[in-house]
């Protein structure tokens, strides 16, 4: 729209109204968008006393709910692609701690070996060995303490395993989902939609000389 060289005279009391509808438009579109009931009222209030170049770009503001939908599916769509960016450092970082505990779990199992051998050793050393019977029970005792607490650890681990290949499938899935529209043309929805409210403010505003 192409403003006059001389704002037109409005009377005190239209001025006011404007002045109100500034305080609303000065809102962010995220939220002003979500509910314009108090700029439609008072636009009813004076459209019929309006310039008509302030009229036809007021109009469209007081409306704005209609655009909503476009508006913050354009949105979303903005933060599903930066979620994405973000993603590969997420994928990296849950494939190391998988082959970290892949390492864990396979030093439980070999210590479980060792363990178990130990023990048929000392065993048999107990049976050979009567003089020493309670210091060889007393590493028995040990050894079987360290070996009973590995079938929890080790369940552990591949319970921390399973939930970390869930996520990292779950990551994969979503680097592949494409998301509708160019991101260019979402910021050039935001950027219409926005405009909706931007129009008028600065026609207001320049009405009023401020």
């Amino acid at each position: 729209m192409i403003l006059e060289d001389t704002p037109p005279t409005i009377p005190d009391f239209i001025k006011a109204q404007l002045q109100r509808l500034i305080d609303h438009l000065e809102l962010d579109t995220s939220i002003l968008i979500q509910d314009v009931g108090s700029i439609r009222k008072i636009f009813n209030q004076i459209k019929d006393d309006l310039p008509s170049y302030l009229k036809e770009i007021i109009q469209p503001a007081a409306f704005l709910e209609g655009n909503g939908p476009k508006f913050f599916n354009a949105l979303s769509r903005l933060a599903a692609r930066e979620a994405q960016k973000n993603s590969a450092a997420i994928e990296g970082q849950c494939v190391q701690e998988i082959l970290s505990l892949k390492k864990i779990v396979n030093l439980l199992k070999e210590s479980s070996t060792e363990i178990n051998k130990d023990l048929a050793a000392l065993n048999e050393e107990r049976t050979q060995l009567l003089a020493l019977l309670k210091t060889v029970e007393d590493a028995i005792k040990q050894k079987e303490e360290a070996l009973s607490q590995i079938p929890a650890s080790l369940a552990d681990q591949k319970k921390n395993m399973a939930t970390l290949k869930a996520k990292l499938d779950t990551i994969k899935q979503d680097k592949k989902a494409k998301i509708p529209e160019l991101a260019k043309e979402d910021q050039q929805q935001i950027a219409k939609v926005d405009n909706i409210r931007l129009s008028p403010l600065n026609s207001i505003k320049y009405a009023l000389n401020m």
